[in-house]
């Protein structure tokens, strides 16, 4: 395994993408069903994603001076990733801070204050999901360039004489 800096930032990726949904999801099931305790987990896994977030954000730049150089990198789309991911990266730091502030409110049993605040921590964190779904997709269309839009895939190869057509096992 080749452990280098595209590795990691690869590897690190994806705690904003599932743990920003999860936390959200969590929140909303803890305000619909009215279980602090479903809400708090909710709100402690939303800081903790702010902050794995960081870390991904940290690992963006040497992942990019690792790959620009290599051939089929468009440094025009890792720019797009680039100002996607610090947008998300804002985002979901502001879901993760609301997210703690409306912990410590829920904690010294505010519930007024609390439950707003946590309705505005699931926005923001849905907001930070799309966000980062998007900063995410523009990630992976730097080396796949299948997702990449206008795509048009390339003909199959040609069969050698005498391999079977398809299914049905016909031959030539």
């Amino acid at each position: 395994m080749n452990l280098n800096a595209a590795h990691i930032h690869l590897l690190v990726n994806h705690i904003p993408v599932f743990g920003t949904v999860f936390a959200a999801l969590l929140i909303a099931w803890g305000l619909l069903r009215k279980s602090e305790d479903v809400l708090r987990l909710g709100l402690a896994v939303a800081v903790i994603v702010a902050a794995g977030t960081w870390l991904v954000q940290l690992t963006g730049e040497p992942a990019e001076h690792l790959i620009a150089g290599m051939q089929d990198v468009q440094r025009r789309i890792i720019h797009q990733h680039e100002e996607a991911a610090e947008l998300s990266t804002w985002v979901i730091t502001a879901f993760g801070v609301l997210s703690l502030i409306t912990l410590v409110l829920v904690h010294r049993r505010r519930a007024s204050g609390g439950r707003a605040l946590a309705i505005l921590s699931l926005l923001t964190g849905l907001a930070g999901a799309g966000l980062v779904a998007r900063a995410a997709n523009l990630g992976g269309e730097i080396r796949h360039p299948e997702i990449r839009a206008g795509f048009v895939p390339p003909p199959p190869p040609p069969r050698p004489a005498g391999a079977p057509r398809g299914e049905g096992g016909e031959r030539d």
